[in-house]
C-alpha cells in the first residue's frame, strides 16, 4: 500500500476555513474494500476516528477523503484496507499537522543564497515540502535542487548539498505566522535560479516536471491540492530591454492562470519587490523598470501586496544577505496576515498615493509633494533624508536641495520654476544601488518607484542638443519676408552639440550683436507614418519648416526661451525628412532653441503602460 498524493509523514495539511482538514489522498495497492482510518494524537485515538471508513479500494487503487481533523496535532495516522477474506494492507503515517501551507516560486533569492550562517532556528511547527518530494522540519536550504524530483530543476539522486549558501525567506516567514496565528506552517519549495517569466510560463503546464509551472502544478496536486497562499520573489532575469517592457503583462498572466489551476481566483499573493544591486548602470533602467512595474501591480490585481527590499543587505552583488532574508520573510508575513485576515492582522506595505508640484513658493519655485499611505506613525530618516531623483531623458537632474518629512508626506524643495517639470519624472530608489532611508516609524521603506510623470504624459524623443547650425546670416528683422534658402548647404552648416537639453548658442550671438538670423537644421526618420508635433521654444523671432513646407511664423518671440512653447502639427510619412528652424538674434539677446518632436495619437492608458510604445522619429547624423 503506497500513497500518491494527499497524506504524507510530517506534513501540514491545509485546514478550511472551518478550521479542519479536508484532503483527498490517492494511492496504489493489492485488495480491494474499504480503506479505514485510525487517528492518534498524543498517544490516544481520537473520537469519531477509530477504523473510520475513509474510502475504497478497486483494481489496484484506492481513494479516500480525510477531514475533520482540527487545526494542530500533531497526528498518527493509520491507514488499513481489508478485503472480504480477512486480508490486510496497513500504512502507517506519523507527525502530520493541520494549518496552512504556501507555495514559494520565483527566482534566485525566493530559492535562497544567503549565508546559512544566519539561517533562522527551525521550528518543528514549521515544515517544508522539500524538492526530494519529502516532507520535514523547515531549515535552509528548503530549495534542495541538487536532488530535486521534477527534471526541470536539474537534481540527481545522489546530488550533493554545495552547502555554504541557500538562506531564502521561506523559513522566517513561516516562523513568523507561527509566532502570530499559532498554527503550523508549510512551504512548498518550488522557486529556481536564473529563471525568467518565460520560463514560469503557464503554457508550459502540460510539460509537467519538465517546467517549472507544471512542476509547481505537480508539487501542488501532490499536497492535496489546497494552499492559503502564495510567496513570489522573481524579476532579476527580465531585466534586458526585451523582457523589462513585458513584465507586467507576463506578471498579470502569471497571477490569473496560476489562481484559475489552483482554483481559488483570489488566493493571496505577496511578491517581493527588486532590492539592490551591484551591477552595471546601463542595466539601471531596465531593473528600475521591473521595480515600478512590481510595485504597481497591486493596483491592478486583487488580493496582490509587494514587499519593499531596497534597504536590504546583500551578500555578493545581486543576493539578498542570509541576515535580510529573515527580515523580508517577517515582511512577507505581515503582507500576507493582512490579506488574509482582511486588514484585521498584519500590514499593508507602504504605497504611494499622489505626487503634486506646489508653485506657491515665494521665490516661484516648484515644492514636490509626495504623499504615501499605509504608512505607520510617521515616516522618519536616520540623517538627511535621501532616496529621491528627478529625471529628465538624459538621468537624474540635481534639483533638490531639500527633503523635509512631515507626517505620511515628502516635500522635496527644489531650485526650479515649473515650467522645467513639464518632460521630466519622479523617482525614488533611481539607479542600482541607491542611498534610501526612508522609513515609518516601524522600520518599513518607501517601495522604490519610478517614472512618475511630473508634467502631461508624453510620447517625445528627447531634447535634440545636437544638431547643425549656420554661419549668423543678415539680420531679416521679425522675418516676415524671410523664404525658405534656395541653396541650404550656402549657409555654412557646422555640427554643433549643446551640454543640456537647450540647444545654446549664444556666445556667437552675444559675440556678434546686432540683427542676425541663424539656422537650425535637423534630419529625422519615420520607419511608419506618424502623426507628430514639433514641440519648440525660443526666444527671439522663428520661422519653422518641416520639408521645406512652412509650419510656424511667430514674430514676436522673445526672452527667456520656454521648453514646448509651441506645437506645430503635422503628418509625416515613413522616410526621411527635414526640420529647418531660423531664428531671429533679438539684437543679440537670443540664446538658441529647445527642439523634440511628440508622437500624436496615443492613448494616456498607453502612454502609462509599461508596456512597449509606437516608435517614435529617429535622428538622422
Amino acid at each position: 500500500m503506497q500513497i500518491v498524493s494527499g497524506l504524507f509523514d510530517r506534513m501540514v495539511l491545509q485546514r478550511t476555513w472551518r478550521g479542519e482538514c479536508d484532503t483527498r489522498i490517492v494511492g496504489t495497492c493489492r485488495l480491494n474494500g474499504p480503506v479505514l482510518a485510525t487517528v492518534c494524537r498524543g498517544g490516544k485515538k481520537l473520537h469519531g476516528f477509530e477504523s473510520a471508513v475513509i474510502g475504497r479500494a478497486v483494481g489496484g487503487r484506492f481513494t479516500a477523503r480525510l477531514r475533520g481533523l482540527s487545526t494542530g496535532g500533531s497526528y498518527s495516522i493509520t491507514l488499513e484496507i481489508c478485503d472480504k477474506t480477512g486480508a490486510r494492507e496497513r500504512l502507517q503515517l506519523s507527525g502530520v499537522l493541520v494549518g496552512d501551507v504556501w507555495i514559494l516560486a520565483g527566482q534566485s533569492n525566493m530559492q535562497g543564497c544567503g549565508n546559512r550562517a544566519d539561517a533562522a532556528k527551525p521550528h518543528q511547527w514549521v515544515r517544508a515540502f522539500y524538492m526530494d518530494d519529502r516532507w520535514d522540519v523547515a531549515r535552509d536550504s528548503i530549495h534542495n535542487l541538487w536532488n530535486a524530483v521534477d527534471p526541470v530543476h536539474g537534481g540527481k539522486p545522489d546530488g550533493k548539498d554545495p552547502g555554504g549558501k541557500g538562506v531564502g525567506p521561506g523559513v522566517a516567514f513561516g516562523k513568523e505566522m507561527l509566532r502570530r496565528t499559532g498554527v503550523s506552517q508549510g512551504l512548498i519549495a518550488c522557486a529556481h535560479g536564473g529563471t525568467s517569466m518565460l520560463q514560469w510560463d503557464p503554457a508550459r503546464r502540460t510539460h509537467g516536471g519538465k517546467s517549472l509551472y507544471g512542476a509547481m502544478l505537480r508539487r501542488f496536486h501532490k499536497n492535496g491540492a489546497r494552499v492559503a497562499g502564495v510567496l513570489w520573489y522573481q524579476g532579476e532575469s527580465d531585466t534586458g530591454p526585451a523582457a523589462a517592457p513585458w513584465h507586467t503583462r507576463r506578471m498579470r498572466h502569471f497571477v490569473c492562470s496560476l489562481r484559475r489551476d489552483l482554483g481559488n481566483p483570489r488566493v493571496p499573493v505577496v511578491l517581493a519587490q527588486l532590492g539592490p544591486y551591484a551591477g552595471d548602470n546601463m542595466e539601471a533602467p531596465g531593473w528600475n523598470s521591473i521595480q515600478d512595474q512590481q510595485r504597481r501591480l497591486s493596483e491592478t490585481l486583487p488580493n496582490v501586496y509587494v514587499v519593499p527590499t531596497i534597504d536590504l543587505e546583500l551578500d555578493d552583488a545581486i543576493h539578498i544577505s542570509g541576515a535580510s532574508q529573515n527580515v523580508l520573510g517577517r515582511r512577507m508575513a505581515e503582507a500576507m496576515l493582512h490579506l488574509v485576515s482582511h486588514g484585521e492582522m498584519g500590514r499593508a506595505p507602504i504605497a504611494l498615493e499622489a505626487v503634486s508640484l506646489d508653485r506657491k513658493e515665494p521665490d516661484g519655485m516648484v515644492r514636490i509633494i509626495v504623499a504615501f499611505k499605509n504608512v505607520i506613525g510617521s515616516l522618519q530618516a536616520g540623517g538627511r533624508p535621501q532616496g529621491f531623483a528627478v529625471c529628465s531623458a538624459e538621468g537624474p537632474s540635481p534639483c533638490i536641495y531639500r527633503t523635509e518629512i512631515h507626517g505620511s508626506r515628502a516635500v522635496l524643495r527644489t531650485r526650479r520654476q515649473p515650467l522645467y517639470f513639464a518632460c521630466r519624472t519622479l523617482h525614488y530608489g533611481y539607479g542600482l544601488m541607491p542611498a534610501c532611508n526612508i522609513t515609518d516609524a516601524s522600520g518599513w521603506p518607501l517601495p522604490v518607484f519610478g517614472p512618475v510623470p511630473l508634467g502631461k504624459p508624453r510620447l517625445a524623443t528627447p531634447f535634440i542638443n545636437r544638431m547643425e547650425v549656420s554661419k549668423l546670416m543678415p539680420g531679416a528683422g521679425k522675418l516676415h519676408g524671410l523664404d525658405y534658402p534656395s541653396d541650404p548647404e550656402s549657409l555654412g552648416f557646422q555640427w554643433r552639440t549643446s551640454p543640456w537639453e537647450f540647444m545654446d548658442h549664444h556666445e556667437v550671438i552675444e559675440a556678434h550683436g546686432g540683427d542676425a538670423v541663424v539656422y537650425f537644421r535637423c534630419r529625422f526618420r519615420c520607419c511608419e507614418p506618424m502623426k507628430l508635433a514639433m514641440l519648440l521654444g525660443y526666444d527671439g523671432p522663428v520661422k519653422a519648416w518641416i520639408d521645406r513646407r512652412c509650419v510656424l511664423h511667430d514674430p514676436t518671440g522673445t526672452n527667456p526661451a520656454v521648453m514646448d512653447k509651441r506645437a506645430v502639427r503635422f503628418e509625416a510619412a515613413a522616410g526621411d525628412h527635414e526640420a529647418l528652424i531660423a531664428l531671429g538674434t533679438n539684437d543679440g539677446k537670443a540664446w538658441g532653441i529647445y527642439l523634440r518632436f511628440e508622437r500624436l495619437g496615443v492613448s494616456r492608458q498607453r502612454l502609462q503602460s509599461p508596456e512597449p510604445k509606437p516608435p517614435l522619429p529617429e535622428l538622422l547624423p
